[in-house]
């Protein structure tokens, strides 16, 4: 039987490396670059350039629906590009560098047309891709046709990590592909230490080490953790621990001292995660009195899309309970999520729910299990 190829056309900026793109897409048969959707006849490279003939720079793209579909496609695209940016993408201005999805069928168009609008939801600002029937298409020049294959170093606006990702696509067919990945708080993104607070507090380190176990302990934290305030909290503490008033009062006055810095190497690796559409959590036991205080501290809370904290929902890590209110509250499908931690026992809790799970130890060592899973 014949095999019954499509069609789809996308302008996403300089075409040299949108079309290197796609080709590395497993069942993407051929590409071509050229000009769409403009008012002159038979542009050149050079009339195009002047934004004065209405075109777009456009990758036509031929695929075989039976090993890639429409949806691996567009979700490529969208990788690929800014989608909020107005005829500039990369370095490269002009409204010949707008973008675009341009279709040549009606069925097409009705699978499109929801897509993009589940993309607007993940986006504060409005979309500038356009999407289109393809009016006209005009192939570029001979020596634009595989430029990056004729021109290993040649300019591209795309970082050629995200060639390496086209190319590795594929090999997810044996299970869900990961679209989320959930991050605990606490040694995960942001340092914290006892020891940062009461280190001035105790010359005997011995006895430091009785109040860490006996006093400032698991019972206690998990208090705070499942909501109970902190002078609550502390309060009772005195009473069973009157020696150590002042160190439990340093807890609450000041408990920023517990802080260190952001954990190296993750605001990056969470930035570029972002930059592949992997859509990122955060799910920490932390009482939400003092981690109010915490998130304000430090941005790279900004580059999570949603989180679940212990102590508004009075319930934590390990109990399933706390994940199900993740998954529930941001509609995610467990196979399609990894969650770190940097306690054994929580990511094992996180696997039972379906979810795939990392113990954290490092930036780098979870970049790397991200690139084994093909996340990166």
């Amino acid at each position: 039987m014949a095999i019954e190829l499509r069609t789809i056309y996308f302008a996403g900026g300089c075409f040299w490396g949108t079309e290197h793109l796609f080709k590395q897409m497993h069942g993407v048969v051929n590409t071509q670059v050229g000009f769409a959707n403009g008012y002159t006849e038979q542009p050149t490279y050079k009339e195009v350039y002047t934004d004065k003939t209405g075109y777009a720079e456009t990758v036509k793209v031929v695929y075989d629906p039976m090993r890639v579909d429409l949806s691996t496609l567009l979700e490529m695209f969208f990788l690929a590009i800014d989608p909020t940016s107005h005829n500039k993408q990369g370095e490269d201005v002009g409204t010949r560098y707008r973008t675009g999805i341009y279709y040549t069928t009606r069925e097409d168009f009705i699978f499109i047309t929801p897509f993009v609008e589940e993309q607007q939801r993940h986006y504060d600002k409005k979309l500038a891709v356009e999407v289109r029937p393809l009016e006209v298409f005009y192939p570029a020049e001979e020596y634009h046709q595989d430029y990056l294959d004729k021109n290993v170093d040649g300019y591209c606006h795309l970082p050629f990590a995200l060639f390496r990702y086209a190319r590795d696509m594929h090999r997810l067919t044996d299970g869900p592909r990961i679209r989320n990945v959930i991050f605990d708080y606490g040694k995960v993104l942001v340092d914290y230490s006892l020891n940062y607070l009461y280190d001035s507090y105790f010359e005997d380190k011995e006895e430091q080490k009785w109040f860490f176990d006996h006093v400032v302990n698991a019972e206690f934290h998990t208090k705070l953790d499942l909501g109970t305030p902190t002078a609550e909290c502390v309060e009772e503490w005195k009473l069973r621990f009157p020696k150590y008033a002042r160190q439990l009062d340093a807890y609450n006055s000041d408990y920023m001292k517990l802080m260190g810095e952001e954990i190296p190497g993750m605001s990056q690796l969470l930035t570029e995660l972002r930059h592949y559409g992997i859509r990122l959590y955060g799910l920490t036991n932390w009482g939400i009195e003092k981690f109010c205080h915490v998130r304000e501290k430090y941005s790279i809370f900004d580059l999570l899309d949603g989180e679940v904290v212990s102590g508004v929902e009075h319930v934590m890590k390990p109990d399933a309970a706390i994940f199900q209110i993740l998954l529930d509250r941001y509609d995610l499908n467990p196979e399609e999520c990894l969650f770190t931690d940097d306690r054994a026992e929580n990511v094992a809790a996180a696997c039972e729910m379906g979810m795939q799970g990392v113990v954290f130890e490092s930036a780098q060592q979870l970049k790397a299990a991200l690139m084994e899973r093909h996340v990166l």
